[in-house]
């Protein structure tokens, strides 16, 4: 088989595919209306429906009805290609469910179910406690991250597309006091105790320690988390910040684990504070500011805790404002100058400046005079410009002129004019007769 050839029956293969277009659940079956697609066929190409790898369903015909069993895998294929049909659709298959645990399910372990299914269109999942209607998790894991005894229970998954809805089997979760191992339940970590030391206060570049602590007998080993963060962010009973940013800002935990059991804390949430950022000024509305319009300063800053802003003019003790936005209902020529933005919280303060000149209505009527008597100007010399190009393009004509009728002149001599008394009159017979063309009688 040639190369070309092979190429075009992998890239046919590699294109088809089965659409379903909808499904209807009728009693135990499904009835779905599919289609079968090719980038790389038209969508007038004849297609072989095939059941199961095997069975010949249907031919000459993108679409196809089909009522699904449990067992159907359907596909199909171009005519012409029939070896190399598309990937099948089918319904999901009975969903497998694992656990996911670091030892025997005692209070305050973690734990994790997993729910998997086989189907095409890709199965979605959803989680259940039986006797209790409302879902769990509507992904493919329902994690317990500190089990209690009330997690005890059945559990199942669903798996589901849009040919059928599949229940796994039902697995049963035990979650066992700690007293019912060989140590006593006073042995077990208590819930950890979180507590915050800081020169400061927790202030944007200052040291801030967060302590886990617990009673345990075997000694607990700690690890702190951020909330959302996969990967821990210290396996030590602190957490330093030497110099916390406010992206360490956020909800944190920790875990006290022994060989009896795994306790999380409550989360403590750290707010780190700062100065207000430099401002940012601006204008509404923006460009040249005419006397008699609206004109609104605005001045914003990120800062934790929320920032208070002031406005003042330099030069004017009397023009001071306390808020962000600072509006001039009717503007007038007076109000230009240089305005300061202050942002300021407890934790510090920051200053920013714009400077604005209001265009008097009189003023802007002359700017626009003298706009339209400079355009005429540059209009009038570029006319000039024209002109004396022109003329000087007819000067080069009449130049050429005499030069060729020279030329005629020298081109017309006889060898027999051999003095210039000869020459003279040929020349002055030439230019009358030329008169006489160029003015007949």
């Amino acid at each position: 088989m040639s190369q070309p050839l092979v190429e075009l029956i992998s890239s046919v293969a590699e294109a088809l595919e089965v659409q379903v277009i909808r499904s209807e659940r009728r009693q135990n079956q499904t009835g779905t209306e599919m289609k079968c697609k090719s980038g790389c066929l038209p969508d007038q190409h004849p297609y072989i429906w095939i059941k199961n790898g095997r069975d010949l369903l249907a031919e000459a015909s993108s679409s196809f009805m089909y009522t699904f069993s449990e067992t159907d895998h359907i596909s199909c294929a171009a005519t012409g290609y029939e070896k190399f049909p598309s990937p099948s659709v089918y319904m999901p298959k009975l969903p497998n469910v694992s656990l996911a645990s670091s030892g025997e399910i005692v209070e305050g372990s973690s734990i994790t179910l997993t729910c998997t299914s086989d189907a095409n269109p890709a199965a979605t999942y959803t989680w259940y406690k039986k006797n209790i209607p409302s879902p769990l998790s509507k992904d493919s894991q329902l994690v317990f991250r500190s089990t209690q005894s009330s997690d005890s229970g059945e559990y199942y998954c669903t798996a589901k597309n849009v040919l059928k809805i599949t229940s796994s089997k039902v697995i049963f979760i035990d979650v066992k006091f700690a007293k019912m191992l060989l140590f006593s339940l006073s042995d077990a970590p208590r819930i950890p105790i979180i507590s915050v030391h800081s020169s400061d206060g927790v202030v944007e570049g200052s040291s801030v320690t967060l302590n886990c602590s617990t009673d345990a007998n075997p000694a607990a080993n700690y690890t702190w988390y951020k909330d959302h963060e996969l990967h821990p962010r210290s396996n030590d009973s602190q957490l330093v910040f030497k110099s916390v940013q406010s992206s360490d800002s956020g909800k944190y935990f920790c875990t006290a684990e022994n060989v009896l059991k795994k306790m999380a804390s409550k989360e403590i949430i750290v707010d780190v504070e700062y100065a207000p950022r430099l401002p940012l000024v601006s204008l509404t509305p923006s460009g040249e500011i005419m006397e008699g319009i609206s004109l609104t300063l605005t001045c914003s800053s990120d800062a934790n805790p929320a920032a208070n802003y002031s406005w003042f003019k330099e030069n004017d003790e009397s023009a001071q404002y306390s808020r962000q936005n600072f509006t001039f209902p009717n503007i007038g020529p007076h109000h230009g100058g240089l305005y300061y933005c202050e942002a300021h919280n407890r934790r510090g303060s920051h200053k920013s400046a714009i400077h604005f000149t209001v265009v008097a209505r009189t003023t802007f009527k002359i700017m626009n005079f003298t706009k339209l008597a400079v355009v005429f100007l540059l209009l009038l010399i570029l006319l000039f410009v024209l002109s004396l190009q022109k003329r000087k393009k007819k000067t080069v004509v009449l130049q050429t002129e005499s030069e060729e009728h020279e030329e005629n002149i020298q081109v017309g001599l006889d060898p027999d004019y051999d003095n210039i008394s000869a020459l003279r009159a040929f020349i002055a017979s030439q230019e009358e007769a030329k008169e006489k063309q160029n003015n007949p009688m």
